[in-house]
Formats: C-alpha cells, structure tokens, sequence
C-alpha cells in the first residue's frame, strides 16, 4: 500500500478551516472528495473533516490520486502536524465499492 506525503492547500478559501484543523487532533481521518467540476482543476480532490471542506489536495499530487480513485482503489487519508495529510491508497481496487 503506497503512502504519500501531503499538504492540505487553499485552506484560505474556505470560512472555519483554520479552526476546524486546530481543533482536529492528529491522526484524525480527513475525507477525500473527487471534484472534477472544480472550474481550475478537473483532477480536484477536497479536504473534508467531519463533512467541512479543509482545503485540496495539491494539485501535482491530485492527478495521480484521482486516477486511482475513479480506478475504484480505496484511498484513505489522515490529518498530521494541523495542514498536512498522510494517504494511503490500496494497490488494488476496492470490491465493496465496485458492487
């Protein structure tokens, strides 16, 4: 299972992300949302906590991660150090997704 090193990016952008990360304890799970009608990034992938958009995934790390979950594999990600993410993506496709 690949991990990768991530930032949480465009926090900025978003009313209560800087408090919703403060008060979010590390290791705390983070929600990966495809957004491909995002009007800059069709490759878009949002940051949610507890269903409050944080900010996005970089975007020279969202192509790769958006392929793998339009691909069905499972990715999964957690909060570390306030803005930055630690995600993991399972090798193969998820099956309880596929069904």
């Amino acid at each position: 299972m690949p991990t990768i090193n991530s930032a949480i990016v465009g926090m900025k952008f978003h009313a209560g992300s800087h408090d919703k990360l403060l008060e979010t304890e590390d290791g705390s799970p983070v929600t990966l949302v495809r957004d491909p009608q995002n009007e800059y990034d069709p490759n878009a992938i949002r940051c949610e906590i507890d269903g409050q958009i944080c900010g996005f995934v970089p975007a020279s790390q969202a192509k790769r991660l958006a392929e793998d979950i339009d691909a069905g594999k499972a990715v999964t990600a957690s909060l570390r150090d306030y803005s930055k993410l630690i995600i993991e993506v399972e090798d193969e496709p998820d099956s309880a997704a596929a069904e």
